[in-house]
């Protein structure tokens, strides 16, 4: 590409460009439970310049179609008040992925570490005829 184009391409109104950032996760193991902002509210307090407009993906990968229903909504308005912002999600059953949706929410993949268990060969079998010492 030429230096002329380049310098257009930065004197554009706008760039797409792929990227990637560390985000915290909270996993959401029981949103129903009466604790959970309390819980959460202390863990922030324990460091509020850390947790402070932190952007936070939901875990919802704990929850099955038995999982009683919740406010997503009212979840996400929660964890603002305690300056988290969650941005995205992943896992969980199909009504919670639709909560999240609603409420803004952007679907997540699992990321690289979950992408490294699934690539990692399988475990060596010990019985199998393992070289002499």
């Amino acid at each position: 590409m030429s230096s002329a184009r380049q310098g257009a391409d930065r004197d554009g109104p706008f760039q797409l460009r792929g990227n990637s950032f560390t985000m915290m996760v909270l996993k959401v193991n029981d949103p129903a439970s009466p604790d959970f902002f309390t819980q959460l509210a202390v863990k922030v307090r324990q460091a509020p310049n850390f947790f402070r407009n932190a952007p936070v993906v939901l875990d919802f990968e704990e929850l099955t179609e038995d999982t009683p229903r919740f406010d997503i909504a009212a979840l996400v308005t929660n964890l603002r008040a305690l300056y988290l912002l969650p941005v995205g999600f992943r896992g969980g059953p199909r009504a919670v992925h639709e909560g999240a949706l609603a409420a803004g929410l952007t679907p997540m993949p699992a990321g690289r570490a979950a992408k490294l268990e699934s690539a990692a060969p399988p475990a060596a079998d010990p019985q199998a005829g393992a070289a002499p010492i």
